[in-house]
């Protein structure tokens, strides 16, 4: 579980056009009983862009699409739980 997302930008002026601004992802995640504090981890990703505002606007929105994405598969699991408990629960009122 992610507790907290950070987007860093980076500037490398000697880099081609298009690419001197690199944007990453660093998450925190969640405390746990093993890790109580577990520090910020780099996403394994990079977004380059012609400016900082740029590369910052594709690492967002491809980090919201991607939390939207494990939303909905997160849901459909338990839209399949909920359907398979009560279409188990109507055959044991059907054998009873």
């Amino acid at each position: 579980m992610i507790e907290s997302t950070r987007f860093v930008a980076y500037h490398a002026p000697c880099a081609p056009a298009g690419r001197q601004w690199q944007a990453q992802i660093f998450n925190t995640p969640a405390p746990t009983a093993s890790k109580p504090n577990p520090g910020e981890v780099p996403f394994n990703m990079s977004f380059w862009g012609s400016s900082r505002d740029d590369c910052l606007a594709k690492a967002e929105a491809w980090w919201a699409a991607e939390t939207g994405k494990a939303a909905a598969r997160e849901a459909n699991i338990v839209t399949r739980t909920e359907r398979a408990k009560a279409t188990r629960a109507a055959k044991l009122e059907a054998s009873a």
